[in-house]
């Protein structure tokens, strides 16, 4: 699979993007982006927002899509006011409405050091799982698909940078990156109880699990540009090289039925690697420093998703149905935004440029 990828989408939010995810909602697919200035977009494949623009909070740290119970949900970690380091995290299920909400002291300094993570831990069904970037707060919190809290894990080597939560060979697991002076990545079982933990000596900024190549893998983007590939055990594998400047953002899954890893970086640049740890592709469109990705199914086909500084979602894919099934041929495309509006519109739902 090599071959060129083409841009399809490129959807203006109301500010930066600070956390994006794809996912299927009441059985559409979907792209969910959350802002620096507090604001959540919902984009459905024909490029409409599924759900009006709402205003959380200060800014939306994080966001992901995933299976919570019997339904599909939005998680979002979002900075409660500007000049104080306390956040929340909503949920919401499939129509938008809110499903629960928790409220705890978390300092949370910067967008790409906080993330949230929603994913099935065994015994425990679907989780969702955050954690703090303070170096006062430093611990990582696990909820059930209800808000109900189940463990929670205080680091000793400082904040935590990035969580996740996947399958990692016979075991569900939940993992971490921490760490201020001393660097590591945790990683726990379903109760809690610890696996094993590896010093790093590039600090890792974002990390992801799941299946890679031969197995499953943990993954970890470094502040040098390097993203290094551990195995199920915690062994060193594989070091990913390309990007100029820090790995902000990952992701891991199938891409036109090969194994990849997505990275955005701090140079602007969307990376994307197959499972013999190849360059595939390197795409410049934003030149901005991207602050997360996502890899997702939009229409009929997969799609890399990347949210960036410059206030855009960029989604670049091989093959996509951008037609809706039951549009009209009326239909206004957004000449700023690309967004695809009611040919009655005139404005764009996504930007507000006027549409001729």
């Amino acid at each position: 699979m090599k071959g060129s990828l083409e841009l399809f989408w490129k959807l203006a939010a109301s500010d930066e993007v600070w956390g994006v995810s794809m996912g299927n909602l009441k059985d559409r697919d979907a792209i969910v982006a959350g802002t620096k200035d507090g604001h959540v977009f919902v984009w459905g494949k024909e490029g409409y927002l599924i759900w009006d623009s709402r205003k959380l909070s200060t800014s939306i740290l994080g966001v992901a899509v995933g299976k919570l119970g019997k339904q599909n949900a939005v998680a979002i970690a979002a900075k409660k006011s500007s000049g104080d380091y306390e956040s929340d995290i909503f949920v919401f299920n499939e129509e938008g409405q809110l499903y629960w909400k928790h409220t705890k002291e978390y300092t949370v300094p910067t967008a790409e050091a906080f993330h949230i993570a929603v994913g099935r831990l065994g015994g425990r069904g679907d989780v969702v799982v955050a954690g703090s970037t303070s170096s006062e707060f430093r611990y990582l919190q696990v909820w059930d698909s209800m808000g109900r809290p189940l463990w929670s894990f205080n680091t000793p080597v400082g904040s935590i940078n990035s969580v996740a939560v996947g399958r990692l060979g016979k075991t569900d697991a939940v993992a971490a990156s921490a760490g201020s002076k001393e660097h590591k990545i945790y990683m726990w079982d379903e109760r809690g109880v610890p696996l094993w933990n590896i010093p790093v000596f590039d600090p890792i900024s974002d990390i992801v699990v799941g299946k890679f190549g031969k197995g499953d893998v943990l993954a970890g983007g470094s502040k040098s540009g390097n993203v290094y590939v551990w195995d199920e055990r915690g062994y060193p594998i594989m070091k990913l090289t390309g990007p100029k400047l820090k790995v902000t953002c990952l992701d891991i899954g199938q891409f036109e039925g090969e194994d990849v890893i997505v990275a955005g970086s701090k140079d602007g640049n969307v990376y994307v690697w197959n499972g013999k740890g190849e360059l595939l592709w390197k795409l410049t469109e934003p030149s901005k420093w991207i602050n997360d990705v996502s890899l997702g199914h939009f229409g009929i086909g997969e799609v890399i998703a990347a949210g960036s500084k410059d206030g855009y979602v960029y989604a670049w894919g091989t093959m996509m149905d951008v037609e809706d099934e039951t549009g009209s041929e009326e239909d206004k495309r957004c000449g700023k935004c690309g967004t695809k509006n009611p040919g009655s519109a005139g404005e764009c739902v996504a930007c507000s440029n006027t549409l001729s």
